[in-house]
């Protein structure tokens, strides 16, 4: 009886510890989502990460969304009508698309990319921004940029900054469109 004890102790502990190794730390951050062009997946209460060819875009932890929301961070296809952003326009690196509308405004949401190299305003006069693509009213302006829903894009233009060879803004909201990184005219005072 002793020995058939002890050899259920000894069974028992070896499938306690080889189930422990199995299953993860319970200090796993916020999960990343990565592809080449596309990175889609679920983001909770915890967080994300986004990354697609370079470009990334970081979730901060509580955002008022549900806990099993799948969003998509990717590649935008098609052209750019620069106009619609600012006359003085100059586009840096990819087209960008996030179809998560979110409000931010507590804990503001990250887009970077890499810096190309070297980083110099093409023009005077100009600023490093984020147009950040929004569903607005249509008027004369930007008639010929439609979303579905009639309504049409209205852009955003948020300070960025160059920083450890990545171009980054801090969103305090998303409108679930495009997103693109440029120099922009510096606003009238």
């Amino acid at each position: 009886m002793g020995r058939l004890l002890t050899a259920a102790i000894v069974l028992h502990t070896s499938i306690t510890a080889h189930a422990q190794e199995d299953s993860p730390p319970s200090n796993v951050g916020p999960p990343t989502h990565a592809g080449r062009d596309r990175a889609e997946g679920p983001v909770g209460q915890s967080g994300a990460t986004f990354e697609v060819q370079g470009a990334r875009l970081v979730l901060p932890p509580g955002l008022p969304i549900g806990n099993s929301r799948v969003l998509t961070f990717s590649r935008a296809p098609g052209r750019l009508r620069i106009a619609g952003i600012d006359a003085r326009f100059v586009r840096i690196g990819p087209i960008l698309s996030f179809n998560g509308a979110l409000d931010a405004t507590a804990s503001p949401i990250e887009v970077s990319i890499p810096q190309p190299s070297p980083l110099r305003a093409p023009a005077a006069g100009l600023r490093l921004v984020l147009a950040l693509e929004q569903p607005g009213l249509c008027t004369d302006d930007n008639r010929r940029d439609t979303l579905p829903g009639g309504l049409c894009s209205a852009w955003q233009l948020i300070d960025a900054t160059s920083t450890n060879g990545r171009l980054s803004a801090r969103l305090p909201t998303t409108g679930g469109l495009r997103i693109v990184f440029g120099w922009a005219g510096v606003p009238a005072e």
